[in-house]
C-alpha cells in the first residue's frame, strides 16, 4: 500500500497501479502484492513554484517507509540575489543536496534556523554537493531552511532537502 500524504504543486503516479493523483491523502492498494519495486513519480505542475510530495509505503509484512523530501529549483535572476525559504521542516530533514545546472549558480548560502552554511565562489556547472545541516536543526518540525543564490544571472540549481 502506498499513501501519498502530501502533494503540493504536483501530480503523482504510483507504478502502473494509479496515475493522475492530484489530491492528498490518497491511498493506492498494491493488489498483486508485488515483491518488485513500485516507482512513485511526481510531476511538478507549475515550474516556477516549489513542490512537495510525501508518501508512506507499507509492505505486506507491515514494514513502513516514509519519504518526504523538498524538491525545488533555485535560480539567480539579474539584479539581486534570490532567496527560497522552506518552513515546517522536521529535524530529520537536515540533508541538503545541490545539483548545479548549466549555467549554474556560483555562490550559494544555506541558512538553517539563523545558522549560515556558505558555499562560495567554488560552485561549478553540473557540480553536486551534499551539506549536512543537522547541527543547526532543532527538535520537532519547526525548522526553516533558506537558500540564497548569487553569481552569474540565469544560473540555476536543483535543491533537494531530505532525511539523507
Amino acid at each position: 500500500m502506498v499513501t501519498l500524504t502530501t502533494l503540493v504543486n504536483d501530480t503523482a503516479q504510483v507504478g502502473s497501479y494509479r496515475s493522475g493523483i492530484s489530491v492528498a491523502p490518497t491511498t493506492v492498494q498494491i493488489v498483486d502484492h508485488t515483491t518488485s519495486s513500485v516507482v512513485v513519480t511526481a510531476t511538478k505542475v507549475d515550474q516556477t513554484q516549489g513542490a512537495q510530495v510525501a508518501l508512506r509505503a507499507v509492505d505486506t509484512a507491515g514494514n513502513v517507509a516514509n519519504c518526504d523530501p523538498v524538491f525545488d529549483v533555485v535560480s539567480r535572476d539579474p539584479g539581486k540575489p534570490a532567496v527560497a525559504t522552506y518552513t515546517g521542516l522536521a529535524q530529520t530533514e537536515s540533508h541538503v543536496h545541490i545539483y548545479n545546472q548549466i549555467p549554474g549558480v556560483t555562490h550559494l548560502t544555506i541558512l538553517v534556523n539563523d545558522r549560515r552554511f556558505e558555499l562560495t565562489d567554488s560552485l561549478k556547472d553540473r557540480e553536486t554537493i551534499a551539506v549536512d545541516t543537522s547541527s543547526a536543526m532543532i527538535v520537532g518540525a519547526a525548522n526553516t531552511i533558506s537558500i540564497e543564490t548569487t553569481g552569474k544571472p540565469g544560473g540555476s540549481a536543483i535543491v533537494v532537502i531530505g532525511d539523507s
